[in-house]
């Protein structure tokens, strides 16, 4: 059956399981002991049932009171079959010999041309799990994959590992990124994730608005150590002031760029009376709007010394709807 198929059928068990539970995704979530943004995404219909954790499994069927061979047939999982796995080994092997004799494979791979010419054989097949790791390796190396991509084509291996697998190389890719670009990138993935969060009348707010955008340039400066806050920053500054995305920059206190003439507006983020933003602040010449967001227990020394330098303190929490209305957003 088709893997889409399946996966309304699931479905369709599952909306069955959620009217026992009164239309309560809650209730049902905590009986099959998982998240309940799981369950939602299992009623959306992204998940085959065939590859969900055999213990997993079992708890859905005990959900249903139903033993797991009986949810297996009703949602017709059925077991991956040998022979599929061999046709696409076989076939994966002359793909590799388009331009390339056996036993030019075979020096790479580390297996003899007689090896390969068995591979392929109907009279002598061989079960793909039953190859060395080392020869998989050198096959995956040749065709340009990964060991879990190879292992996912002839069905080794769950997709939900190589999905896993695909995070890791987003990950490592995302830190060979210059700090800018991965703090944008930050910016980006959190505004994204609250745009889906957010509530009706911030969308409504952002909708009236849509043609009043500022186009004030920033540059946020932010500490290395408090740098888990700026995506937030990001998001309300686009969502309330109404700054263009691509008009905000990001830097830290110890890496600003070498000219600030391209900005409008610095804006400050000060955690401490340690913080280095203070000093740079005095020190800083700029002809543009300074704004420092600060706490109500920074020192009122230091809050004064501020105050005669900078546009304008605000002082933290911050009701970001007020700052709209400011002068130097406009």
């Amino acid at each position: 059956m088709e893997v889409e198929e399946r996966k309304r059928k699931f479905v369709k068990f599952l909306n069955e399981l959620l009217e026992q539970n009164n239309g309560v995704k809650k209730q049902l979530a905590k009986r099959l002991n998982i998240n309940p943004s799981t369950l939602t995404s299992w009623l959306q219909g992204k998940i085959d049932p065939a590859s969900l954790e055999l213990t997993v499994f079992i708890r859905v069927a005990e959900t249903c009171e139903c033993s797991t061979d009986e949810l297996a047939t009703r949602l017709e999982i059925k077991p991956n079959s040998p022979q599929t796995a061999l046709n696409k080994f076989q076939k994966l092997i002359q793909e590799l010999l388009f331009n390339q004799s056996q036993e030019q494979l075979g020096k790479k791979i580390g297996v003899t041309h007689g090896a390969i010419a068995g591979w392929l054989s109907s009279q002598r097949p061989v079960a793909p799990r039953r190859i060395n790791i080392s020869t998989i390796a050198g096959l995956a190396q040749e065709k340009g994959w990964k060991i879990e991509q190879l292992l996912a084509y002839l069905g080794l291996k769950e997709i939900k590992d190589i999905k896993e697998d695909l995070f890791s190389q987003i990950q490592n890719s995302i830190l060979k990124l210059p700090f800018q670009e991965r703090v944008k990138l930050l910016g980006w993935l959190f505004n994204d994730f609250e745009q889906q969060l957010s509530s009706s009348y911030l969308e409504g707010f952002k909708i009236a608005n849509q043609k009043k955008l500022s186009n004030k340039t920033i540059l946020l400066v932010f500490e290395e150590n408090c740098l888990s806050i700026l995506p937030r920053r990001i998001s309300n500054l686009e969502s309330y002031t109404l700054l263009r995305p691509e008009n905000i920059e990001i830097a830290t206190t110890s890496h600003l760029p070498e000219s600030l003439e391209d900005f409008d507006i610095l804006l400050f983020d000060i955690s401490s009376s340690e913080s280095e933003a203070i000093r740079l602040i005095q020190d800083i010449s700029f002809d543009g709007d300074i704004v420092v967001l600060t706490s109500e227990d920074l020192p009122e020394n230091l809050r004064a010394g501020l105050e005669d330098k900078v546009t304008d303190l605000v002082i933290k929490p911050i009701d970001w709807s007020s700052l709209r209305d400011k002068e130097y957003f406009r």
